[in-house]
């Protein structure tokens, strides 16, 4: 996979080791290049490759979804919603289905 780099930092290391999802979420978590906790240019991309990498990782879903409401992609973080109910339910994970079925009553009004 090929790297990227963002403000001089290649995360390509972190992907490509098998780091798992909380070691690769760490930029995005602490806002990565922009200052702010929880804003990350380039942010839903990685959420992207995050979730494709851990399909299983359930907050990743609401995260990219959070980030993606933000940005005023509602489409799109309704979709990331959609997919992470359909995670959370799979692996029965019923407070993290609970949170992003609320968050999608929201936004899909």
């Amino acid at each position: 996979m090929a790297g990227h780099e963002q403000n001089g930092q290649d995360f390509s290391t972190e992907r490509d080791s098998g780091a798992g999802p909380e070691k690769q979420l760490c930029p995005l978590r602490n806002g990565h290049g922009t200052g702010q906790p929880g804003r990350c240019r380039g942010g839903a991309a990685e959420f992207s490759t995050l979730l494709a990498n851990h399909p299983d990782y359930t907050a990743g879903y609401f995260m990219a979804a959070q980030t993606l409401a933000n940005a005023g992609r509602i489409a799109e973080a309704i979709e990331r919603l959609k997919a992470g109910v359909g995670c959370a339910a799979r692996t029965g994970n019923s407070h993290a289905l609970s949170e992003m079925q609320a968050m999608l009553d929201e936004l899909d009004r």
